[in-house]
C-alpha cells in the first residue's frame, strides 16, 4: 500500500453527552478507542489528522505521548459546537489527496475493509454491511472540494445524497458500530475484544 495516497482524518470533537465521559480515551484492547482507529489508519495512510473539540487538550496530550514519531497532527476545531460537520472541514483543509473519514468512537472496522475501500473507483465511497453504510469512508478530491464549499450548516449525509456514492459491500458488521452509550462500549468490547 502507497502511503502517500491517502491521509486519514479522524473526527474526535464530539463532547460524548451520552456517555457522561471522553470516549475516544476508554480502553480498548490494548489501547483505546481513539488510539485503535489511529493505529488502523497509520498502516495506510501519509499522515492522519485528528480533529478535536472539547476534549482537546486530553487527546493531544495522550496522542503525542502514544504516538511520538507518527505522522499525527491534531486540530482543533474552534466551531466544534455547531456540529460534527464543521470537523469534517476542518479535517479536510489539512489533507490533499485523497481523504480516509472515520469517526473517533467508530473503530471496529477490519484491516481489509480500508485495504478494499482504497481499491475501488469513485469519489465518494462507503463501505456497505447487509445494505447499511457506514464508516470509514473514502473521499476523493472533486467531492472534497465541494464539501469544502458547502455552508457551515450543511451534514455529511444530506450532502452525500447529492454525490453519485460508489457503495462497497464488506463482511465487516464493525462498519456500523460506534459507540455512544456506556451500554454500547460494554456491548461491543465483549464481543469483539474478548
Amino acid at each position: 500500500m502507497d502511503k502517500r495516497m491517502v491521509h486519514g482524518v479522524v473526527l474526535a470533537g464530539g463532547k460524548s453527552c451520552r456517555m457522561g465521559s471522553n470516549k475516544m480515551l476508554l480502553s480498548l484492547g490494548k489501547s483505546t478507542v481513539i488510539g485503535t482507529n489511529i493505529k488502523k489508519l497509520l498502516e495506510i495512510a501519509e499522515l492522519v489528522v485528528v480533529v478535536t473539540g472539547r476534549y482537546h487538550h486530553e487527546i493531544k496530550d495522550y496522542l503525542e505521548s502514544e504516538f511520538p514519531e507518527a505522522a499525527l497532527r491534531v486540530i482543533y476545531n474552534e466551531c466544534y459546537e455547531s456540529g460534527m460537520f464543521s470537523s469534517v472541514q476542518c479535517g479536510l483543509k489539512e489533507c490533499c489527496g485523497d481523504v480516509i473519514l472515520v469517526p473517533g468512537d467508530s473503530p471496529f472496522y477490519q484491516m481489509s475493509t480500508l485495504e478494499s475501500l482504497m481499491e475501488v473507483q469513485g469519489d465518494f465511497v462507503v463501505p456497505s454491511y447487509q445494505r447499511r453504510g457506514g464508516h470509514p469512508i473514502l473521499l476523493r478530491q472533486p467531492v472534497i472540494e465541494r464539501l469544502l464549499r458547502a455552508t457551515g450548516t450543511s451534514n455529511l449525509k444530506s450532502l452525500r445524497e447529492l454525490e453519485e456514492v460508489v457503495w462497497l459491500d464488506v463482511d465487516d458488521e464493525g462498519i456500523l458500530l460506534d459507540i455512544d452509550t456506556q451500554e454500547d462500549y460494554v456491548k461491543y468490547t465483549e464481543a469483539l475484544w474478548k
